[in-house]
């Protein structure tokens, strides 16, 4: 009995660690512009390079994971790492004083969720043993999926409303919105302690990487066009002889770099659209009932969409598709994906651009004329996602599928880089544009479509060399 609830205990600390995670991501913009009084563009840049570490420290994750710890280990001591950073961020956004312990909080913590990420998935699955039934092992993922797009739903739906309260003499209340990111991140801390009697712990293997670096030594120190020197089972020359052309690091390299562009623009829904949404008007009305809606909130219609939209895509719209004589292949649904993403920035700009023509006229346009571009957006996210992750798997020698996943990962933090750089330059600026906001979102989109095309050209490629 005991057994079967091990794996919903680590569900239950997924969603309580996901909670912790966008509750703190989804108010973190209007924070900074609001009571810290940055810069539009340096809270970007504080915000996409937050977002950017907790996507590079998956790297360490995963190596102190597989070589010194063990995963158990490392959720848990890195878990305590992201705890203290919460506790900081809520105390900072308390006193407003000692704006310092605000990053030092925001460096813990992506310190301490990007180095948990790699681990919780495939710890969960350690659980369901190697010789696991396959219909318990995807029940167990499909649970998992949901328990992130729950804890993402309910984060971004109340933690803004909490933070537009009045507390401690102010108008707002960012110290209860952040401590309530503390508060579920302990509790995911105790249930997954609550199960570590009953955990399967995998032993870290030092000796691998030992074996490996070894390995990899004498290949370089060889001649490295001479592979038949390597003994037929080396690790290193199951990575590097050109016998695994099935998904070498040349082909991986191209077929990734635009993957990095559809996340420099699905994560400025925590940034550069919530500053749009400042400017829209946050009343609405339905039927006859008028209700608030805030900027930082209309982040969780990304999750209610995605689980709306993954059995329609799957069971409607992938079928009906094919059914015409369209032959979706994995490579297509990623180029469409990064597509539509770039669509949505289109649609962006045309919204700001009515919200400038409406500025003079001292109106304001109501703010879920944001929803086609949230749309748009989830279905790319959909569309990419869910098919480049397990289609890169998929293709990959078993050698090089872990180096596979962190390089997925690493094109969030490309992707967020790409933010910084661009709002670095100040284009507008320089070239003096008077819609800044709106020659910003077409420029994002146009480099958007330019990726979704050399993916598209690219298929053919890549089926050729494959």
């Amino acid at each position: 009995m005991i057994k079967k609830t091990i794996p919903y205990l680590i569900i239950a600390n997924e969603f309580c660690e996901r909670y912790s995670f966008y509750a703190l991501k989804t108010v973190l913009f209007s924070f900074l512009r609001n009571e810290l009084n940055l810069s539009n563009k340096l809270a970007i840049f504080v915000v996409h390079f937050f977002v950017s570490m907790c996507y590079m420290f998956t790297l360490f994750g995963g190596l102190i994971s597989d070589i010194f710890l063990g995963k158990y280990k490392t959720i848990l001591y890195l878990s305590i790492v992201y705890f203290l950073g919460t506790l900081l961020v809520a105390f900072s956004s308390y006193t407003n004083k000692l704006t310092y312990l605000i990053y030092l909080g925001l460096g813990l913590i992506s310190f301490g969720t990007g180095g948990i990420k790699p681990c919780v998935a495939a710890f969960g699955g350690d659980q369901i043993g190697d010789n696991g039934d396959h219909k318990k092992l995807n029940k167990f993922f499909s649970f998992f999926y949901f328990a992130i797009n729950m804890g993402s739903m309910i984060s971004t739906f109340f933690v803004p409303i909490m933070a537009d309260a009045s507390c401690f003499g102010k108008e707002t209340c960012y110290p209860l919105a952040f401590g309530s990111s503390s508060f579920l991140l302990f509790i995911s801390i105790v249930l997954f302690f609550l199960g570590s009697k009953h955990y399967i712990k995998k032993r870290p293997n030092k000796q691998k990487l030992i074996d490996m670096c070894g390995k990899l030594k004498n290949l370089f120190n060889s001649n490295k066009n001479n592979t038949k020197s390597l003994d037929e089972d080396s690790i290193a020359k199951e990575i590097f002889e050109k016998q695994s052309k099935k998904f070498c690091y040349k082909n991986l390299f191209k077929l990734f770099l635009p993957v990095a562009f559809f996340w420099m623009l699905y994560d400025q829904q925590s940034s550069t659209w919530v500053e749009q949404g400042f400017k829209m008007s946050t009343k609405a009305a339905f039927f006859n009932s008028e209700f608030k809606i805030l900027s930082s909130q209309m982040q969780t219609w990304n999750s209610i969409f995605i689980l709306c939209f993954i059995p329609l895509f799957s069971q409607c719209l992938y079928p009906f598709i094919e059914s015409l004589g369209f032959k979706l292949t994995p490579i297509k649904k990623m180029a469409s994906g990064i597509f539509l993403a770039s669509v949505s920035f289109l649609v962006s700009a045309i919204l700001e651009h009515a919200i400038f023509l409406s500025s003079a006229s001292n109106s304001k346009i109501c703010i879920l004329w944001q929803l086609p571009q949230y749309i748009l957006l989830t279905a790319g996210e959909i569309l990419l996602n869910m098919t480049g992750l397990e289609f890169a798997y998929s293709e990959a020698p078993d050698t090089i599928k872990t180096s596979i996943l962190a390089a997925w990962l690493l094109t969030v933090t490309f992707g967020n880089f790409l933010v910084i750089i661009y709002s670095a330059l100040s284009i507008t600026s320089f070239l003096s544009v008077i819609e800044s906001e709106t020659f910003n979102f077409f420029i994002y989109s146009f480099l958007g479509l330019i990726a979704a095309l050399y993916l598209f050209k690219y298929e053919a490629t890549y089926i050729k060399n494959k």
